[in-house]
């Protein structure tokens, strides 16, 4: 499971552009509290912060949060076992935090 903590790197790497033209900065680090071996990306821009968290098991956790009024409006967790699956699960959570508009949302 490893291939897929090496694919959320890819992910991000094939994304740039996009975080770039976007305005969106994004991060990504090992996690080291927990026993399974885990990476996360954090994302920030359009007033949001998000979080993906992918475990060495394919257990994957996003959440995105407005900055200014700490809603929580992404917090999902799923299994994944393939690249595929975990591209089309990051594609869609970004979709969603690029796309957030809080006016919309009420």
């Amino acid at each position: 499971m490893d291939n897929l903590l090496e694919a959320l790197v890819n992910w991000k790497d094939k994304k740039a552009n996009v975080f770039k033209i976007e305005d969106f900065k994004a991060e990504i680090e090992d996690e080291l509290e927990h026993e399974l071996q885990a990476r996360f990306i954090e994302i920030e821009g359009n007033d949001v912060i998000a979080k993906a968290l992918l475990f060495e098991d394919g257990f994957l956790e996003l959440t995105a949060q407005d900055l200014e009024s700490k809603k929580i409006f992404i917090d999902t967790s799923c299994t994944i076992q393939q690249t595929w699956e975990l591209d089309d699960k990051l594609n869609n959570w970004f979709n969603e935090v690029a796309d957030y508009d809080e006016d919309e949302e009420d």
